[in-house]
């Protein structure tokens, strides 16, 4: 689901409206009286303006813009209906990236924070709504975009994976939804994960499960070919992409693919980006690298970042 539009500095002049100060206002002290409140300036919004702050939609939920601090959420097949206020606890404080958290229930509104400017937001991929000429934005808006981030947005990605996959009961753990490209946003100079965390996997989060979300797809039912003819410029911002994510990765030893057709993935993202088709030598090299120098990340991190130029 993708959530959005909420300013990065004091200077864009976020706008916070009376539903979001009760809101703020009910979480600092839950009793009945703020909770009416939080109910009847929530109902005034869905009475009045519900058609206007429509944002977007999901596999299962349609959004809702509230002010530069809060979405609202309801499901797609649903008529809204507001009802008590229900506080949800955020098990995720110490990820640095996530937005997907639900931070009430009021009735069949989930409200959650929202994660970037709108003109600032640019999702992983293509937009759903975009149904031709895939390959034109792709070049034009999304690589661009995400070339250009900097080294600490996938560094702050990465961790949040680390992070997740010590997490859980020892036998899975928390993972993001990583089908959806456009559960990954750019919100200025960071990288946002916007879609909820609602339950646990047996699968870590990998090297690959990114990297298929930045090279490997166009949006969730449609993979990019490899071997598809671009040009120097495009061929240079997915080779950056492709660098900064596993530099990132290498940085917090996210684990490598294991099953086969997470592996052929990888190999098909290094062909994506012109680093030849076949990942395990990187992988070795790698593993050389740990070996060598486990508790000196920084030289791991310069040391593969040689070896990837030279690849290029």
């Amino acid at each position: 689901m993708l959530v959005q539009y909420t300013p990065e500095s004091p200077s864009f002049g976020k706008y916070k409206c009376k539903f979001s100060r009760e809101l703020e206002a009910y979480i600092a002290n839950p009793c009945k009286e703020r909770s009416v409140e939080v109910v009847k300036e929530l109902q005034k919004l869905a009475d009045r303006r519900m058609k206007n702050l429509h944002i977007g939609e999901g596999f299962h939920n349609k959004a809702y813009i509230a002010d530069d601090y809060y979405v609202f959420k309801i499901p797609k097949n649903q008529e809204a209906k507001v009802g008590p206020v229900k506080l949800i606890e955020n098990i995720f404080t110490n990820l640095k990236t996530y937005f997907g958290n639900t931070v009430a229930q009021i009735g069949n509104f989930e409200i959650v924070k929202n994660a970037a400017i709108k003109k600032e937001l640019v999702e992983a991929g293509v937009p759903a709504k975009i149904k031709c000429n895939m390959e034109k934005y792709y070049e034009t808006v999304y690589l661009p975009k995400f070339s250009s981030l900097p080294q600490k947005a996938y560094d702050d990605l990465a961790y949040d994976c680390s992070v997740l996959n010590e997490s859980g009961d020892g036998l899975s753990c928390w993972g993001f939804d990583y089908v959806n490209t456009n559960n990954f946003v750019a919100a200025g100079k960071k990288i946002r994960t916007v879609d909820e965390m609602d339950y646990l996997t047996q699968d870590e989060n990998k090297t690959s499960d990114l990297m298929n979300i930045f090279l490997f797809m166009y949006n969730k039912d449609t993979a990019i070919r490899p071997g598809l003819k671009v040009s120097d410029k495009v061929l240079k911002m997915k080779q950056t992409i492709f660098k900064k994510w596993l530099l990132a990765a290498e940085k917090y030893r996210l684990p490598f693919p294991r099953m086969a057709a997470d592996k052929a993935d990888m190999d098909i993202c290094m062909e994506i980006a012109g680093f030849g088709n076949d990942f395990e030598p990187v992988e070795k090299y790698i593993e050389k690298l740990r070996s060598a120098y486990p508790e000196d990340s920084a030289k791991r991190i310069r040391l593969l970042d040689n070896y990837l130029d030279a690849l290029s």
